[in-house]
């Protein structure tokens, strides 16, 4: 999935930070009963008609347990209690294309295009 391909085409820092900031939230729903759930996620965006920017990672997220879901005594009855999580994402792979051609290179994915993917992502616990 990575872009290692000789055809890889340059893009500035700039353009990449404009291009990722205009991705849209996605969000994932965390309903594995073990402690850790794997993810593709792909952004596809319009740039001008016809031309698209595109981006495709592997997300995993983990999830920790730091209070036990279970039940409660509460005034002589017992009432369900939610558990407390802790999720934490990982951003695995990332391929980036522009136009049907990969863009970028891992510079620029370890530096710009992680950190703002993580903020593109909305994790939820079911």
């Amino acid at each position: 999935m990575k872009n290692t391909d000789y055809n890889t085409q340059h893009i500035t820092e700039s353009a990449l930070l404009l291009a990722l900031m205009g991705l849209g939230l996605k969000r994932v729903d965390f309903t594995s009963d073990k402690d850790e759930q794997n993810f593709d996620i792909q952004w596809k965006k319009e740039v001008t008609r016809g031309v698209f920017f595109e981006v495709i990672t592997e997300v995993t997220v983990r999830c920790e347990t730091i209070v036990e879901a279970g039940f409660i005594e509460d005034e002589g009855r017992m009432r369900p209690e939610c558990g407390e999580y802790k999720l934490t994402t990982e951003i695995g792979e990332v391929c980036m294309y522009f136009d049907n051609m990969p863009i970028g290179n891992e510079a620029q994915i370890e530096n710009i295009v992680k950190p703002q993917l993580e903020t593109k992502i909305d994790v939820w616990h079911s």
